[in-house]
């Protein structure tokens, strides 16, 4: 984890190396808000490095860079899955009184 710092803090790797969370970058990494819950999906296999968010907010400032939009569409899935849970859960708990 320290060389990996370390190098970003050194300009050695970039924001868009695929060991990086995009999710983080764009904001808001879906792993980390739902640890812990009832919907937990897993801890993120992918690096949460400030310095690569920050060299990211940067880089969008003149280029285009679909994070936000991946962010979007993975988190309207969890809902849409979430949404199906509870109304199955609902039709269950009808059933049983």
């Amino acid at each position: 984890m320290f060389k990996k710092q370390f190098d970003a803090l050194m300009g050695v790797c970039s924001f868009t190396d695929e060991v990086n969370c995009r999710f983080y970058l764009a904001g808001l990494c879906p792993f980390e808000l739902l640890e812990n819950t009832k919907a937990d999906i897993g801890p993120c296999k992918k690096e949460h490095l400030e310095p690569m968010k920050t060299q990211y907010d940067e880089a969008r400032k003149t280029q285009y860079f679909p994070y936000e939009d991946d962010l979007q569409q993975y988190l309207r899935n969890i809902l849409e899955k979430l949404t199906k849970r509870i109304d199955e859960s609902k039709k269950l708990l009808h059933k049983s009184k």
